[in-house]
């Protein structure tokens, strides 16, 4: 295992390099800020919370650089219903930090059989504290609760092949709420290349999401879940050019 060591200010920027463009991205736990790390062209939202969801609604309605699909979801949701090697990618945007340990290592194992291309995580590296007294979130919501950090990562947590990393000593010197820390904590990119020899995944928009529906549509018909044949409407109406 080896980490490149960079600048705060290089970090994203070599760490989106070694990102493949997917047809196909499916982004947990984005709260109300999708990702823009990937470029994609379907992107499947899933976010626990219902206030983030209906404020993520809100703010995807007015993108139009790709398309979005939305859904109530917990991680736990995602690895129990999605099919394997159903999305080209998956990403985790400050997310297995909020999770216990034994639970996110759960989360990474099951999420490396959804994606076909890549897994793609970013986290404090190491435990950085973070804890909201009020409630409150750094966006005014009531998210706070959801905004605790129980975890502390480091690239050598992380199992299976594949994986690279890209980290930087000091990346954090503000908290949530933009408050200066007493000491600056590190951040890193993991980045597991599932398929070497890919080339970019389904990037036709239509045969990717005909792929996505077509893979619920198994899965639902394996546990009888209506979540499924719902989500799978939802990628059929943008085929069919409504939201």
């Amino acid at each position: 295992m080896s980490v490149r060591w960079l600048d705060r200010k290089e970090l994203h920027a070599v760490a989106m390099q070694n990102m493949k463009p997917a047809g196909v991205l499916l982004d947990i736990g984005c709260g109300i800020v999708p990702q823009a790390y990937v470029h994609t062209q379907i992107q499947i939202c899933c976010e626990p919370y219902a206030e983030y969801v209906a404020r993520l609604q809100e703010i995807v309605s007015k993108k139009n650089e790709r398309q979005y699909v939305v859904v109530n979801m917990s991680w736990r949701d995602v690895v129990e219903r999605f099919p394997e090697n159903s999305v080209d990618t998956v990403i985790l945007v400050d997310v297995i930090e909020h999770l216990e340990k034994e639970e996110g290592e759960r989360l990474l194992t099951l999420t490396s059989k959804i994606a076909r291309q890549q897994v793609i995580v970013f986290t404090p590296y190491g435990f950085m504290p973070q804890h909201h007294v009020d409630g409150k979130d750094a966006w005014g919501l009531g998210g706070g609760d959801w905004q605790e950090h129980k975890s502390g990562w480091l690239p050598e947590d992380f199992e299976g092949e594949g994986w690279s990393f890209y980290a930087a000593k000091e990346f954090h010197g503000e908290d949530s709420m933009g408050q200066r820390l007493e000491k600056a904590y590190g951040a890193f990119w993991a980045i597991q290349t599932i398929d070497e020899q890919s080339e970019g995944g389904y990037l036709d928009r239509e045969a990717a999401l005909q792929k996505v529906a077509a893979d619920l549509r198994r899965k639902e018909a394996e546990i009888g879940s209506y979540f499924l044949v719902r989500l799978e409407n939802k990628i059929r109406r943008i085929l069919k050019g409504k939201r």
